[in-house]
């Protein structure tokens, strides 16, 4: 498409509905614009990240911070991949892990490469801010940004204790 001239240019664009088993509450949908960004579905400026490995969409970041305080966790650049079927948040184990402890997550043991981690649902509000930055640009992410609250559904009908707790598994990874 690009050397056929039909986009604006060699770009494109992905809107992602942040949960997709309920109707988004505007109506959206998650939407792919090739050839430029629709305005429509972000707000900002953009973070250009020049890909390492093409193939795989992975790219540099300088470092990541948690806000509350001046921690960082990350000092160093590490590489870290964007994958557009997947809602998770993911990168190299140890820095992920570190995160995650930092955060006050538990780490749920899996089989296979990846980890999940997950919050007490009373603590996710109190969660702080996290940044990545990339190219010398703070991309800032908020709990709501980073954690998916599950709900869980009610075992019977006849659980009528009066607790006030969340039924809900928060996680985070």
């Amino acid at each position: 498409m690009v050397s056929q001239g039909l986009l604006q240019a060699p770009v494109f664009s992905l809107y992602l509905k942040r949960n997709i088993s309920l109707e988004a509450a505007d109506g959206r949908e998650s939407h792919l614009t090739l050839g430029g960004a629709n305005p429509d579905f972000f707000t900002g400026d953009f973070i250009f990240a020049d890909l390492t490995v093409p193939d795989k969409w992975q790219f540099k970041i300088d470092r990541i911070q948690v806000l509350n305080g001046s921690d960082t966790l990350l000092e160093s650049e590490c590489q870290v991949e964007v994958q557009f079927n997947s809602a998770l948040i993911g990168g190299p184990y140890l820095e992920v892990d570190v995160l995650n402890t930092k955060l006050g997550a538990t780490r749920i043991t899996m089989s296979g490469p990846y980890q999940m981690y997950t919050f007490e649902c009373s603590e996710v509000d109190n969660l702080p801010d996290v940044e990545f930055v990339i190219n010398g640009k703070t991309l800032s992410l908020s709990n709501i940004d980073y954690v998916v609250k599950e709900e869980e559904e009610e075992e019977e009908e006849d659980d009528d204790d009066d607790d006030d707790d969340d039924d809900c598994d928060s996680e985070g990874y």
